[in-house]
């Protein structure tokens, strides 16, 4: 246990990371652990419920909740997106698994301009700009659309998921995911936000506000709008909230076997060390290790969220500073850990 302590305070006190959040869970273990402050200016230290922006980690609920609507009778992942949805800039042959698949076609918004900035920077006012308007920019930046192109991870797919799961079920996003998962999992702590809100755990970046430059200057940041993000990495939790939901998720508690099975149907990315499915990456990890997950990074936060099947555990580590390098670490924890077991063993 101190040796994982021990890799979380050198991250805070020889990197400068403001804070970590940190959960292991496995059949044997249920670990947490936190270092560093939830804001460098007010130095109030991190506890296993503050909440963090979990960013990408988002993708993963979307995805389970399109199965779980699949599960129920309610929609087909080869059925056309426009079945669903009025989008006339979309191709006509643009199907869900498309979207899930990051296959697409489609552009990611987040570097589109709208009155003269980057998408992403709205991220940090309190300006709401709809999905349509999001898509639509995706969409005229991609002028050579075509459904079932090569692997492009875009974060405008899984804008598409969530009108998608608003027109079927009638329901906001938010409703729909504290329905299927968040309370039958009693996940307190955890939620896709309706409108702007503070954060007790505030984020920390040295990138600029569109996030294509690293400065030498680290902004706080406490405030962040969600319309922006949204389905594509909107969500708040904590990682023991994440562990127990992917936890559950890979034991079959929340899909059919059929529609896990194809979460995790994994295809090459043009990264040698990753692989994706349906709102789940599998990374090759530590050792010829591999894991099943997401990452998630967007303005101020960092995230890793991780299965392990061989261990059947999971590990997710949140960090309220982007870039942070949760890989890394993520790496020196599973080193340190499972590694130590296998020589005791």
């Amino acid at each position: 246990m101190q040796d994982l302590q021990d890799i979380l305070d050198e991250a805070v006190h020889l990197k400068n990371v403001p804070g970590i959040s940190m959960s292991l869970r496995s059949e044997t273990d249920h670990i947490l652990l936190q270092s560093g402050y939830t804001s460098a200016r007010t130095k109030r230290p991190v506890s296993s419920n503050d909440r963090f922006q979990v960013g990408s980690l988002t993708k993963m609920f979307v995805a389970a909740a399109i199965l779980k609507l699949k599960d129920e009778g309610s929609v087909d992942l080869d059925q056309k997106v426009l079945d669903f949805v009025h989008l006339p800039d979309l191709h006509p042959a643009l199907t869900i698994r498309h979207l899930l698949t990051h296959r697409s076609g489609l552009e990611d918004y987040i570097s589109m301009e709208h009155e003269g900035k980057a998408l992403v920077s709205y991220g940090l006012q309190d300006y709401y700009l709809p999905p349509t308007l999001l898509i639509k920019k995706a969409a005229d930046g991609s002028p050579n659309q075509e459904p079932g192109a090569p692997f492009n991870y875009s974060n405008t797919n899984f804008i598409i998921l969530g009108m998608i799961i608003e027109e079927i079920t009638g329901q906001s996003v938010s409703d729909v995911l504290d329905a299927l998962f968040i309370h039958p999992l009693e996940l307190e702590n955890t939620s896709l936000p309706k409108q702007a809100r503070r954060l007790s755990t505030h984020g920390h970046s040295s990138l600029t506000d569109d996030l294509t430059e690293e400065t030498s200057e680290r902004k706080e940041l406490s405030f962040y709008n969600p319309s922006i993000p949204w389905t594509a990495g909107a969500m708040v939790s904590t990682p023991d909230e994440i562990n127990k939901w992917l936890y559950s998720l890979m034991n079959g508690e929340l899909l059919e076997d059929e529609s896990l099975k194809e979460m995790m149907s994994f295809s090459y990315t043009g990264d040698e060390t990753e692989k994706y499915g349906l709102g789940l990456a599998q990374f090759q990890f530590y050792d010829g290790t591999n894991a099943v997950g997401h990452h998630g990074g967007i303005q101020g936060y960092e995230s890793l969220a991780l299965y392990f099947p061989n261990e059947h555990a999971c590990l997710t580590i949140l960090i309220n500073q982007m870039p942070s390098g949760v890989g890394i670490m993520a790496k020196n924890i599973y080193k340190t850990l499972f590694s130590k077991k296998e020589a005791q063993s």
